[in-house]
């Protein structure tokens, strides 16, 4: 399993689909499927871990990747550009926007001092 805790990992990319609460769960599954047909395959990517916002409105994808190059390489690919366009017209999706984070630190209960 992944760690998300980890700041050892290069970059993550933080994608969040604003949606009509009737089309979440429809949507995040066309999305998880895809990702995992395409996106999972890439050189750099490390993970992809979606969650659904308990009022419906949103999906949020926090997306692991090795490094911001590996990330930039997806980014650049037009088949990439094409998914992104292939999601925002997805029916129900509103909206949808990614910014690129570092892990800084995480804490838990064994991270204490």
């Amino acid at each position: 399993m992944i760690d998300i805790t980890d700041p050892s990992v290069g970059m993550v990319q933080l994608v969040t689909f604003t949606v009509e609460p009737a089309h979440q769960q429809e949507i995040a599954a066309t999305i998880v499927d895809r990702v995992e047909q395409t996106v999972a395959r890439r050189p750099g990517f490390v993970s992809a871990t979606y969650h659904l916002s308990l009022d419906g409105t949103e999906i949020m994808n926090y997306a692991q990747w090795a490094s911001k190059d590996a990330f930039d390489a997806f980014a650049e690919d037009p088949a990439s550009q094409d998914l992104r366009s292939a999601f925002a017209d997805l029916d129900g999706v509103v909206s949808l926007a990614g910014s690129s984070w570092q892990v800084y630190r995480a804490v838990t209960p064994a991270a204490t001092r």
